[in-house]
């Protein structure tokens, strides 16, 4: 049986609590990952809260919980518990609204109908705040006690909700979801209503934090270059920039072939290769250059592949010679290259500058 100690600060506090939240911080410390992500659970600096009383968010990481709450939880972070909010109303469908928001506080209430008398509200609440003593938000006060009637209605369900929900899909399928699949997804799944509108600017919004993360992944290609090498050693990696008028560098092309792929071909696939190029979408345009070989049980074997601006004969002259020199094929007697042949301006003369 539970004992509930009652603290006049910050109201019931129950000791299984204390069990709970040792769990949940060891779980946390063991998924805990000090690089910053780069995708699915990292948003950009996005705009303050619709109603302005919020300040700015940061790059935060975002762990997506199972929608329970309870007393002395902890976050590592205010917009952590406030995902973990969103969770919580998305598993009840109560209509929940932030009343507090200050840099080491922040709190929920229920505003949604008690259904039995007119005018009167729901008593749940929840606040979490960071001390001075602690390095964690908590949950101070938690009062789990619904007497409304969830009606489809959730004031803290806006724009920026809406669009960390669909970034991850919108960001693989774009021209699927658009502002009316996402309503209806919303009103099936979560049984929640929003309006068009809303379902459009966050849309909007998510297009706008993907094409950020383009830019800011762009910005460390050098980054992730000196990361494959630390990691595979022995590994070709080539980052080719240009110069600007400002003096900045921009991107030109980019190629890869890790160690353990070219040794594994050079063993035991079969004297062939495959190259073909394809069209890259999106904000980041270009062409994606690969190189494909065969097992011994005929499957597809990635060998090595690159990243340009425009499919031309210098671009694929440069990816072919990088291919042969990891390769080590040298004037390419007892090898076979397949290519796209009806590419007669470019390909072509590649598969000829191959043996040279």
């Amino acid at each position: 049986m539970s004992v509930v100690v009652r603290d006049p600060d910050i109201g019931d506090v129950d000791p299984e609590a204390e069990d709970r939240d040792q769990f949940h911080v060891e779980e946390m410390l063991n998924e805990w990952n000090d690089e910053p992500p780069i995708r699915h659970d990292v948003y950009p600096e996005s705009d303050a809260e619709e109603n302005g009383d919020g300040p700015e968010r940061v790059h935060t990481h975002i762990r997506r919980g199972d929608g329970h709450l309870y007393h002395k939880q902890t976050f590592f972070s205010g917009v952590a518990f406030k995902e973990a909010v969103v969770d919580y109303a998305l598993r009840t469908g109560c209509n929940l609204k932030q009343y507090r928001y200050d840099n080491d506080k922040i709190g929920f209430k229920c505003v949604g109908n008690d259904g039995k008398e007119e005018g009167v509200r729901c008593e749940w609440q929840v606040y979490a705040a960071i001390l001075p003593k602690d390095n964690m938000w908590k949950i101070r006060k938690f009062v789990d006690n619904h007497s409304c009637i969830p009606n489809g209605e959730c004031e803290m369900f806006k724009v920026p909700q809406i669009a960390r929900l669909f970034v991850d899909k919108i960001r693989d399928n774009p021209e699927f979801y658009m502002p009316a699949k996402i309503e209806e997804m919303i009103k099936e799944q979560w049984k929640i209503s929003v309006t068009r509108n809303q379902c459009q600017a966050a849309r909007k919004k998510a297009r706008q934090w993907i094409e950020k993360e383009y830019d800011e992944q762009f910005a460390r290609l050098r980054d992730y270059a000196a990361e494959i090498l630390e990691s595979n050693p022995d590994s070709h990696v080539e980052v080719d920039c240009l110069t600007n008028e400002e003096g900045k560098d921009m991107f030109n092309r980019f190629y890869v072939c890790f160690d353990s792929l070219r040794k594994t071909w050079k063993e035991s696939c079969r004297p062939l290769l495959g190259i073909d190029g394809c069209f890259l979408k999106n904000k980041v345009k270009g062409q994606l250059l690969v190189a494909l070989g065969r097992d011994a049980n005929n499957r597809i074997y990635p060998v090595a592949w690159g990243v340009v601006k425009v499919e031309n004969t210098e671009n694929w002259v440069w990816f072919v010679k990088n291919l042969k020199e990891d390769l080590g094929l040298g004037d390419g007697e007892g090898y076979i290259m397949l290519s796209d042949r009806q590419k007669v301006s470019s390909v072509s003369f590649v598969s000829f500058s191959f043996w040279f």
